[in-house]
């Protein structure tokens, strides 16, 4: 790759229209702000944040609420840099959905933990986390129409006017999407239930930790299994994630069950995530489901013809492809690329 080219690729990443550079400078803000806010709080701690961690007590579950929100906004800073780049208006529109939950998250769980903060500065400087998250909100909603303008012209240059094509890219968009947010919830999930249970056995907890590189592996099944249309890696995905059902409505159960004893501390917020967590799944297998349908449509060939160059087209052009089982009869026609 010559240096022309690989100027051309990293001018690629930079967003070109004013909306999306104000969306993405207003999270990048947000997330710097909101985390020098927690690092001020944990500071604050007499002892070493991770021995108070290990504690299991009331003063654990501030460390651990900070972390879930750096990570929160960690993600959010990564989907938003991803779909600026991506183009992808259903992933901003998930943003928009995913800042709201977590304005009423922040303020959910300042409340709840007001008492274990210092009175003074700090108490105050904690309410400035959902005000940094509610100025971002407003500049999502303010710049989300110029956004979707400027993308939806990306995605007929990409896939064309074809209106089953269109529909079935904007459903693969979507379970995109949602198993970006599985990982976040499942992840989030996993992190309490192992520093903030009080008595949890060992092999319960280790299972835990076991389960998240075997939940990425089953995640990166699904996403091989519906962008390159192979039906095996696809009923491997959807039987991880019934799997995953029965184990959330389990700890849905046990959670409610020892929730004056061993799930005291995190009650609330971690039947809020396994709920989240439960309800993606859902999600995760109904819009699989719809892609699944949509195998062999003729989805696969934009998808393809958008990550390769197409140097020699004499081998596509008035032929046809052969991609996982399936033929696609290329037709010649106009095109704006």
């Amino acid at each position: 790759m010559t240096i022309r080219e690989w100027k051309e690729r990293l001018l690629s990443y930079i967003p070109q229209s004013i909306s999306s550079q104000i969306f993405l400078s207003v999270t990048l803000f947000e997330t710097i702000i909101d985390t020098c806010i927690v690092a001020v709080l944990l500071n604050s701690f007499e002892e070493h944040v991770f021995q108070t961690v290990l504690k299991r007590n009331e003063d654990s579950v501030l460390p651990v609420y900070m972390g879930l929100f750096i990570l929160a906004h960690i993600v959010q800073l990564v989907l938003a840099m991803d779909a600026i780049v991506a183009k992808n208006t259903i992933q901003v529109v998930a943003l928009i959905m995913f800042n709201t939950l977590f304005l009423a998250y922040s303020i959910l769980q300042i409340l709840e933990i007001k008492n274990l903060i210092a009175k003074g500065v700090l108490r105050i400087l904690v309410w400035l986390i959902p005000g940094m998250i509610l100025v971002t909100q407003i500049t999502y909603l303010a710049t989300f129409w110029f956004i979707y303008r400027d993308f939806g012209w990306q995605v007929f240059k990409r896939i064309g006017a074809d209106r089953g094509i269109k529909k079935a890219y904007m459903w693969y968009q979507v379970f995109l999407v949602i198993l970006k947010f599985d990982v976040f919830f499942f992840l989030a999930f996993s992190l309490q239930l192992v520093f903030l249970v009080l008595k949890q056995n060992d092999v319960e907890r280790w299972l835990t930790v076991a389960a998240l590189p075997a939940t990425t592996a089953i995640l990166i099944c699904g996403y091989l299994g519906v962008r390159k249309e192979q039906k095996s890696l696809y009923w491997i995905f959807t039987v991880g994630c019934g799997l995953g059902l029965i184990y959330f409505t389990y700890k849905l159960v046990r959670i409610y069950q020892l929730r004056s004893t061993d799930y005291v501390l995190v009650f609330k917020s971690l039947t809020l995530f396994a709920a989240l967590c439960f309800a993606a799944l859902v999600w995760t297998i109904t819009t699989s489901t719809i892609c699944y349908r949509n195998f062999g449509r003729g989805l696969r060939y934009h998808l393809m013809r958008n990550k390769v160059k197409l140097a020699d087209e004499s081998e596509i052009d008035g032929s046809s492809i052969t991609t996982s089982g399936n033929n696609y009869k290329l037709e010649h026609r106009m095109s704006l690329d």
